[in-house]
């Protein structure tokens, strides 16, 4: 659906095709309001970001379209990409404790939400930095790429033509969540509440339809337990 599609499936939902109550510009903005929180929800618009490391610098702001990670990789050279692990805050505390300025091969990485880049002053408010512990050293000279695959923002749609970056399947969850958050407009709960369990089934299904196997082959169930009777093919 494109923009103006999306508007008028939201009005249908509300029952109020004419913006008689519920104005266009209300509408607009409710659907790219929620549409970061469809694309979180539903892990849509997987991406990644690359950063070349510096010698001893820790900290790397998240890019601005950041909305959750998926994972990191530190790639040494061409051959040898690693998979660095999450900690949480005490843990990374824990694993630097009495070393905190220890330099190598990064082998963990944090995460601090709504953190402000503290290495270059005057830059604007970022979704978050990310931690490297061990301190990057140089790699010999080479230095490392840092790759962070994450989730991220949709863009805002403005002209009526406009088409979410969210698969289409999704388009509707959007629909649904605007238009359930419009109905408090109207102190609706009974509506409000319907749509957001409709906004969430559709979410519901897009995972289960993504993390399907390939559909090159029909359904079956694996008989575990043997008690299938076996049937040679040559007696169809």
């Amino acid at each position: 659906m494109n923009f103006s599609a999306m508007q008028n499936q939201v009005g249908v939902l509300l029952g109020d095709t004419s913006n008689t109550f519920y104005t266009e510009t209300e509408i607009q903005n409710m659907i790219n309001r929620v549409q970061p929180e469809i694309a979180a929800e539903a892990e849509a618009l997987l991406t990644y970001y690359d950063y070349t490391t510096s010698d001893t610098v820790q900290q790397y702001s998240l890019p601005a379209e950041y909305l959750t990670v998926k994972h990191v990789e530190l790639h040494v050279d061409t051959n040898r990409h690693e998979k660095l692990k999450l900690l949480d805050l005490d843990q990374f505390h824990a694993v630097s404790y009495a070393d905190a300025d220890r330099t190598g091969e990064p082998e963990y990485y944090k995460i601090e939400y709504g953190a402000v880049d503290t290495v270059l002053a005057g830059n604007p408010q970022r979704p978050g930095d990310i931690w490297l512990y061990p301190i990057p050293d140089d790699n010999g000279t080479a230095n490392y790429t840092l790759r962070v695959y994450f989730y991220q923002m949709p863009t805002d749609l403005s002209a009526d033509t406009d088409i979410s970056n969210l698969p289409i399947y999704l388009h509707m969850a959007v629909c649904y969540r605007a238009a359930a958050l419009l109905a408090m407009k109207n102190k609706d709960l009974r509506t409000h509440n319907t749509l957001i369990s409709m906004s969430q089934r559709v979410i519901d299904v897009a995972k289960i339809n993504q993390n399907r196997a390939q559909r090159d082959r029909p359904h079956y169930i694996k008989d575990v337990m043997g008690t299938t009777d076996y049937i040679d093919e040559d007696t169809w």
